[in-house]
């Protein structure tokens, strides 16, 4: 397999104010799917549930802290002022 070059950065365990996003997303998902889940409780059954929550979470849920966007509309609104499409 080549090698592409990419660096990779580790964080420090337990260190949220370098990876805020992410620990906020991991701390919605136990929050608001794991707790709720009660099926059978392996990858297999999980997956297609967590796949349809994360649908939700991203292009349904409008987040408080991204001016009651969904993730998905702010990443449109930012990309196109980015790229200069309106």
């Amino acid at each position: 397999m080549p090698r592409k070059n990419i660096p990779l950065f580790v964080l420090p365990p337990k260190s949220p104010q370098y990876n805020g996003t992410v620990e906020r997303c991991n701390g919605t998902t136990r929050d608001e799917f794991y707790s709720q889940y009660m099926d059978i409780f392996n990858v297999h059954s999980i997956r297609k549930q967590l796949e349809s929550f994360n649908k939700k979470y991203n292009t349904y849920r409008p987040h408080q802290s991204l001016g009651n966007l969904t993730p998905i509309e702010y990443f449109k609104k930012h990309y196109q002022e980015v790229r200069g499409v309106a």
